[in-house]
């Protein structure tokens, strides 16, 4: 796993502090026992979880290793032109031409990025008269955000896999952040992607899904899977999803409907994956359902949203556990889990919050990622991506760059 992060160890951030992004090695919180029911199981030498209060870089190392010897190819004298006639046969084309044509195209060849100079406030101003001024601390570290960012987000754009694949978002407790979170991290997918993402509510019942998704569905899940065998085209799978402006697609209950099955489930994971290529799953809190069982059999990665409080790190140990308990492949969810911790504006005490991140450490979540404050998620009405705050985005956005990256690792592995 690549690292992404650097600087003054934490377990979260905070809504300002979004210029980190991954860490591997950081050194367990002091102090921070495990929730008192789970001390008995909890592991004798626990690892710290990761911590993504400010993220960094995620792209270019690659380019600067591979960089040099590059242009040590490049700058070789040409060949000197053959004085004697070619041989016949098959054409091979010469290294030195195959280098010029990746350098053309700008694969791999280091260029040394300019002395950065202050572009904001009076320094600015100095700089632009030619002067050799700095960016202050400010303006570095809104610089650094920026290179994140676009680093994160050509990340979720850029990569791709030869199947559809499956985010699992879950927590039994109810009121945990579900479907928050399946809407705005598949929002974000979906905006940096441009669309082919889909979110459908794989709840044994009837949630909230279609309530906070932008728009009025005339037809949802409950429809979509009394007719999913006469679906052939998008066109008419389309007309079972509420569109977002973020260009993900959303496919909730519109009101009273049928318990799903297992094979309701499966049966729409296999619908979807003819026209979308990520498929966010908003799941139920019944973790014994049989809907909830083949969400877990489709997913590729686990993402358990949690809120600062004892009961929510509960019902997600819960999760880890049961899965620790099935196959192989659900093993294998629980141990490349993510947790995501949203503050909705119930009240939190800092202890309690830290033992919440030490009970997950120890139960082997080792990517926690914060998401900040935001009236517009508290307010627990229709979500907009657009309407979130910047440091909101930026957290979803960095949240969403460790989803694809654990991607990439699971679907090649079980290629």
């Amino acid at each position: 796993m690549s690292g992404f992060g650097s600087g003054t160890p934490k377990v979260f951030g905070t809504a300002d502090q979004v210029n980190e992004f991954i860490d591997e090695d950081l050194a367990p919180s002091e102090g921070v026992p495990a929730l008192r029911r789970r001390s008995a199981e909890a592991s004798s030498s626990p690892q710290p979880a990761e911590q993504h209060t400010a993220p960094a870089e995620v792209a270019g190392s690659a380019a600067q290793e591979a960089g040099p010897s590059l242009l040590v190819q490049l700058s070789e004298p040409p060949t000197p032109a053959p004085t004697t006639p070619p041989r016949s046969g098959p054409v091979v084309e010469p290294q030195a031409v195959a280098v010029a044509r990746s350098a053309l195209r700008g694969e791999g060849v280091a260029v040394a990025a300019p002395a950065a100079r202050a572009s904001t406030g009076v320094r600015g101003v100095l700089a632009k008269l030619g002067l050799p001024i700095a960016p202050n601390e400010a303006e570095r570290e809104a610089l650094a955000l920026d290179r994140n960012r676009f680093a994160a987000e050509t990340l979720i754009r850029q990569s791709t896999w030869t199947r559809p694949v499956s985010v699992l978002v879950a927590n039994p407790g109810g009121g945990m952040g579900k479907t928050t979170v399946s809407l705005l991290l598949g929002g974000t997918l979906a905006a940096v992607r441009g669309g082919f993402v889909v979110i459908p509510e794989l709840a044994d019942a009837p949630g909230m899904l279609a309530y906070r998704a932008e728009g009025t569905p005339a037809l949802g899940i409950g429809e979509l899977v009394q007719k999913v065998d006469t679906i052939t085209s998008a066109g008419a799978l389309d007309g079972y999803t509420k569109p977002q402006t973020s260009f993900a697609s959303v496919i909730g209950s519109t009101g009273r409907r049928a318990t799903l099955t297992r094979d309701d489930v499966r049966a729409v994971m296999a619908k979807t994956g003819e026209f979308y290529k990520i498929r966010v799953l908003d799941t139920g809190n019944d973790a014994t359902s049989a809907a909830f069982l083949a969400a877990v059999e489709a997913a590729d990665v686990l993402v358990i949203p949690v809120m600062g409080a004892a009961d929510s790190a509960e019902h997600a140990l819960r999760l880890v556990e049961g899965l620790r308990e099935g196959d192989a492949h659900a093993r294998e969810l629980a141990a490349s889990a993510i947790a995501v911790r949203l503050a909705d504006g119930r009240t939190e005490h800092p202890e309690i919050v830290e033992r919440v991140d030490a009970s997950l450490a120890q139960a082997g979540v080792r990517r926690l990622f914060t998401i900040p404050y935001d009236q517009h998620i508290a307010d627990r009405g229709e979500l907009t991506l657009s309407r979130l705050q910047p440091a909101t985005r930026d957290a979803f956005t960095f949240a969403a760059a460790a989803v694809i990256e654990t991607l990439n690792s699971v679907v090649t592995r079980r290629a």
